[in-house]
């Protein structure tokens, strides 16, 4: 009853150095970037995440991972592609995520995710931590 609250999106997700997909002024290029391409909700927002500059890599080379690409990224830049999958936080999922920690230790299975807060992997990360300390470990 709780999980099945959950739905997912799938994000097209390619890891590369096509610096088309970032503002054309280098000095707007930010940790994260996004497109809207379409005033249609069901067209999701593309998101460029310029690592150079979110995990500090000097670099002269732009290494970026964009998901949900509206163009086409040339095959010559690209590093990795992957398909990501998303937790979708409608009212009723949100209305089940205080309860999810009731889950743990039932029958000897544990849930973490980021479907425990916000989405992000942090928060992913965070519950498997809350899930350690049913253990006794501290992270």
């Amino acid at each position: 009853r709780l999980l099945g609250a959950l739905s997912y999106s799938r994000n097209p997700t390619v890891f590369h150095t096509d610096q088309r997909v970032l503002p054309l002024k280098k000095r707007c290029w930010a940790s994260w970037n996004y497109k809207r391409v379409s005033r249609d909700v069901t067209v999701p927002v593309s998101v460029s995440y310029y690592m150079n500059r979110l995990q500090s890599i000097q670099s002269s080379i732009p290494y970026i991972v964009t998901l949900n690409s509206p163009e086409t990224i040339e095959e010559k830049y690209i590093i990795k592609e992957l398909m990501y999958t998303h937790p979708c936080f409608s009212d009723q999922a949100l209305a089940t995520q205080a309860k999810l920690p009731s889950l743990n230790g039932k029958n000897r299975t544990f849930f973490c995710g980021s479907y425990f807060k916000y989405g992000f992997h942090e928060d992913a990360a965070a519950s498997g931590a809350a899930v350690a300390s049913c253990f006794g470990i501290k992270l």
